[in-house]
């Protein structure tokens, strides 16, 4: 626990280093821009912006991992948050992967942070792009489920009660066996040096579990990754957010 509090003080003081680092960057390619009329100068520019905001990412990623995950739960439209999220990010997906969803019109809502909820699909759908570069199928779907309190002793972390469900599925390299138990914890990564920083994962899961929720991945070395969030349906007589 000490250890954990010791780089969690040194990664929030590096990140806000590095955000202060990136800022004027950011600032001066944009000036840049305005000035510079060469094409491959253009491109180099642009080159640098992605590098930079790429970093920006990273730094609020640590920022995330370090402040936790506290926000402001109001009810949402469980399956229209889903649907939307994927919408916007279909634009991001290559190609070569053929994208499949099973998403009802329902009212089923839940009580969540729609920036953070948002973020667990985000990071989920860009690993399941990640794991295809080659091509492949991403499938989402939705569903309701009764969690049993026999099911519930057999997953850690879960609680009996009923249940919204998310469903992320690649077709891509799948995960060994004898890192599936460590996907979640910080700073752990299969993915090469340079291209992940460990904390998505655990990100996602401090979420979900801050959301009284609970998630779970099936996946074998080559035959593809399954995530399963599952997050409580909620019954409230608020107004319900539609984005």
């Amino acid at each position: 626990v000490q250890r954990m509090e010791s780089i969690g003080t040194l990664a929030g003081g590096i990140a806000h280093d590095l955000n202060n680092v990136l800022t004027p960057i950011l600032m001066a390619i944009r000036m840049l821009r305005e000035e510079v009329t060469n094409k491959a100068a253009h491109e180099i520019l642009n080159t640098l912006e992605a590098s930079a905001h790429r970093g920006s990412g990273i730094v609020q990623q640590v920022l995330s991992f370090v402040r936790g995950v506290e926000g402001k739960h109001v009810p949402l439209l469980a399956a229209d948050l889903l649907r939307r999220t994927l919408s916007a990010l279909k634009e991001t997906l290559p190609p070569n992967i053929e994208i499949e969803s099973n998403l009802p019109n329902t009212s089923v809502i839940l009580l969540g942070d729609e920036t953070q909820l948002r973020q667990v699909l985000v990071n989920l759908i860009t690993n399941a792009k990640d794991a295809m570069p080659d091509g492949g199928r991403l499938t989402i779907a939705f569903a309701c489920e009764q969690v049993t309190k026999t099911m519930a002793d057999t997953i850690p972390n879960a609680l009996e009660g009923s249940f919204v469900v998310w469903k992320i599925t690649d077709t891509g390299a799948g995960i060994p066996s004898d890192h599936i138990e460590k996907i979640f914890e910080p700073f752990y990564t299969t993915k090469e040096i340079n291209k992940g920083t460990g904390l998505g994962l655990s990100i996602v899961a401090g979420i979900v579990k801050g959301h009284q929720g609970f998630i779970t991945v099936e996946s074998a070395a080559g035959k593809g990754t399954t995530f399963y969030v599952y997050l409580p349906e909620a019954k409230v007589d608020q107004p319900i957010r539609s984005m």
